[in-house]
């Protein structure tokens, strides 16, 4: 006994020993989260954008340390309760004390135990401050970034404002000036100045061939590839898409060039993070003038209306094509000035001036864009009111036009901020729907050609079939993810900054935390991933059992389909609990659930789940399968499919008759074709009172032991049933192999025997009446 006990409070003490070394080690990095928590919220009141931003990121780094940790804790704080519990209760008044070991050992776990408890009551309090300085900075934030755009300046054309603004403006056109004679007067005592100019010459012939010539012999290609009269809508996207290319990328391309040419000579300073200022913004201004021109004149294609993407006329596309260039050209020109702004000393009211010049012009052009005038011949706005401009497009004129107004109303009055943000992210939203329209155009007339390219026949040939369901289902699931991507960039857009999109991106993807429910889209993804897995695998080992196992043994059809059904429920479940718990959801919740769920199966369910039972039964069982030529009280026919629910039965004219499963367990089924397929038929024959009852009965057996599908084992025979009203009534009874076959070769005996009667001059009577008129 005092070994068991002295073994007892080893093994305890060992336990508490390990859990208090792991809490010592927890105590110390809590303690330090909090102070740092601390810190960081007396740093927020004086904090600026850019320091938020920072603080942000360290208060995320201590919520997800501490979060990290709680499953320690709760762990520790668990494993210590369950070991004072091993220690039994307290001993009763008047019962003897336990050991001195013991007794130290409860006190140490005791202690351990509270000091767990209090370290996990300050990591939740830890996470609970995170969370609400969390939301304090990001409130900090908004109302920062609302008191940017939000604030009045002067007018942009009051005098005051226009001369300080365009003298700004004047003066750094006079920097540029000095700061080009500088550049020469330095490489000219260089001696570099000659091999400089060669060098961007050349840069400039170089990027003159890329733009004139190259650029125009890929764009002559791309015509000839245009010779269809009437082509389809994937092949005007792909000629859409390469003539955005051959037009754009030789332009890209000669600027690339005269842009290295540039920086290979020292005219682009480059700084230590890799940036080149202004150079750097006067190309990608470059790039986006050259790709837009692109786009615009792929989409319109005003040489040629049937390989417009928009049915739009040519004037519409010289009109769209102007004013969509004008756009990028002024965002370009905005971008750099505003780039070059600080090099050049500008003062804020040329800053101020600048900006609502660009977001007047802006606001004119989306005015101009949206016209109706733009996008057809005025001679045809008449026609084209039952068109576009009805319903949810009729309202499109007047929205530009009351927005452009706004704007420059906004402007006018002092909130140049507000008027250029405005301004600038409408057409950068316009753009980000361009390129979301464009690319879903493009990977869904790709995925129709991959669908097409396996599918058995044709999509347009398809109506509501698997592939045709198929096409929809994945381009639903393109166009969910597409939106997704775009909406990325559309909120950076609207002013949120990549660290806070980043990270919620990174936790709605691994993993957020409502109440005490974690949800996570990667782990949602995998358990539909696992879920696909385990059924894609079952459906291979089904096609495997049908294809290589099953042929090879001496199983009917209708075997065959019960495994192979069987199989498939299998699958199906191990997929389901498989994808739970790749989720993470806790099995003993779920089966609270299920209890909960009983009582409602018992009552609203109680159809549903007999049905199921009764299949399961069916499957293992096997009164009927598939392919058995059954009776029942809704009718007979052939199984053609044991479902969960019921049971497919086709008829002999070829309708289906939709049988719960209930039905074929409480009611009497008869079943053909239950252990084999042989089967009986009866076959009435009347000749007349003339007949020699002998004579027929050995005619009738000779033309029925003749017929070939009448078994010899066991032999047929002929019976005289009995004679009726106006015939001598026989029956004639044979075995058959396949009782399926029994309409077949009834009808094949009736024309023998008819044909042998008339040959022996044998009469068939029918019934006649007499009728006496009194």
């Amino acid at each position: 006994m005092k070994f068991f006990a002295f073994s007892l409070w080893f093994l305890l003490a060992s336990g508490a020993a390990i859990a208090q070394g792991s809490l010592d080690g927890l105590t110390e990095g809590v303690a330090s989260r909090k102070a740092a928590l601390v810190e960081l919220e007396t740093q927020l009141s004086a904090a600026d954008t850019s320091e938020l931003i920072q603080i942000r990121t360290q208060v995320r780094a201590i919520r997800a340390a501490t979060t990290a940790g709680l499953p320690g804790l709760t762990e520790s704080r668990d494993n210590l309760r369950t070991q004072l519990q091993a220690l039994g209760e307290l001993p009763a008044e008047g019962q003897p004390p336990e050991s001195e070991e013991i007794a130290s050992e409860r006190a140490r776990l005791t202690a351990a135990l509270g000091a767990a408890q209090t370290l996990l009551a300050q990591s939740e309090l830890n996470l609970t401050n995170a969370t609400s300085l969390l939301n304090d900075i990001a409130e900090e934030r908004r109302g920062k970034f609302y008191d940017q755009v939000f604030v009045r300046q002067q007018s942009p054309v009051r005098p005051a404002t226009l001369e300080t603004g365009l003298a700004g403006f004047i003066s750094g056109v006079s920097q540029s000036e000095t700061w080009v004679g500088t550049e020469i007067q330095k490489r000219r005592s260089a001696g570099s100045l000659t091999r400089d100019i060669a060098i961007l010459l050349g840069a400039f012939a170089l990027a003159f061939v890329f733009i004139v010539p190259i650029r125009r012999r890929l764009n002559a290609r791309v015509t000839d590839f245009m010779s269809e009269p009437e082509p389809s809508q994937g092949r005007l996207v792909i000629a859409a898409l390469f003539r955005a290319l051959a037009r754009a990328m030789p332009a890209i391309l000669g600027g690339f060039v005269v842009f290295v040419a540039v920086r290979s000579i020292g005219l682009v300073a480059v700084a230590a993070n890799g940036e080149t200022g202004l150079a750097g913004v006067i190309w990608v201004a470059f790039v986006a003038v050259f790709a837009l021109d692109g786009i615009i004149v792929a989409v319109t294609n005003s040489r040629n209306p049937t390989w417009r993407l928009l049915p739009l006329s040519r004037a519409s596309t010289a009109a769209l094509r102007g004013a969509g260039l004008a756009v990028v050209g002024l965002m370009a020109a905005d971008a750099i000035l505003r780039a070059g702004a600080p090099l050049f000393n500008a003062p804020q009211e040329t800053i101020v001036l600048q900006s609502a010049a660009a977001a007047v012009g802006l606001m004119i052009l989306l005015a101009i864009l949206g016209r109706a005038t733009v996008w057809c011949k005025p001679s045809d706005i008449s026609e084209t009111r039952d068109t576009w401009l009805t319903g949810r497009w009729r309202s499109v004129p007047s929205i530009t036009l009351f927005l452009a107004l706004a704007v420059i109303g906004a402007v006018l009055a002092g909130y140049v901020p507000l008027g250029y943000f405005a301004a600038t992210r409408i057409f950068y939203l316009l753009a980000l729907v361009g390129l979301f329209i464009c690319a879903r155009a493009i990977l869904r007339e790709t995925l129709r050609v991959v669908v097409e390219r396996f599918a058995e026949t044709p999509i347009e040939d398809q109506a509501d079939d698997e592939e045709s369901a198929l096409m929809f289902w994945l381009g639903f699931i393109l166009d969910a993810a597409l939106a997704l991507l775009t909406l990325i960039p559309a909120v950076l857009v609207l002013g949120a900054d990549w660290i806070d999109v980043r990270d919620a991106v990174t936790d709605a993807f691994f993993g957020f935390t409502i109440g005490n429910v974690t949800i996570s889209i990667a782990g949602i993804l995998a358990a539909i991933a696992t879920f696909m897995a385990i059924l894609w695998a079952t459906r291979v080992i089904q096609v495997t059992a049908d294809t290589k196992i099953f042929p090879k043994t001496k199983m009917d059809v209708g075997v065959r389909n019960s495994f192979r059904t069987l199989i498939g429920y299998a699958g199906f479940t191990v997929a389901v609990l498989a994808a739970i718990g790749v989720v993470g959801a806790d099995l003993s919740s779920l089966a609270i659930v299920a209890g909960a769920l009983s009582v409602g199966i018992g009552f609203g369910l109680q159809s549903v789940v007999s049905n199921f039972v009764s299949g399961l039964i069916l499957l293992f069982e096997r009164p009927i399968k598939v392919g058995d030529w059954i009776v029942t009280s809704s009718g007979q026919g052939f199984v053609r499919r044991i479902s969960v629910r019921s049971t497919e039965i086709e008829t002999f004219d070829r309708s289906s008759i939709i049988v719960p499963n209930s039905e074929l367990i409480a009611n009497s089924v008869t079943n053909m074709t239950l252990g084999n397929k042989l089967g009986r038929i009866i076959l009435p024959v009347g000749v007349s009172y003339d007949s020699d009852p002998e004579t027929i009965m050995a005619i009738l057996l000779e033309l029925t032991a003749a017929h070939p599908k009448i078994l010899k084992t066991p032999e047929p025979s002929v019976i005289f049933s009995g004679m009726g009203d106006s015939s001598l009534d026989f029956e004639i009874r044979g075995f058959i192999r396949d009782i399926g076959g029994g309409v077949g070769v009834s009808s094949e005996l009736r024309v023998a025997i008819f044909k042998r009667l008339k040959a022996e001059n044998i009469d068939i009577p029918f019934p006649q009446r007499v009728i006496h008129q009194v």
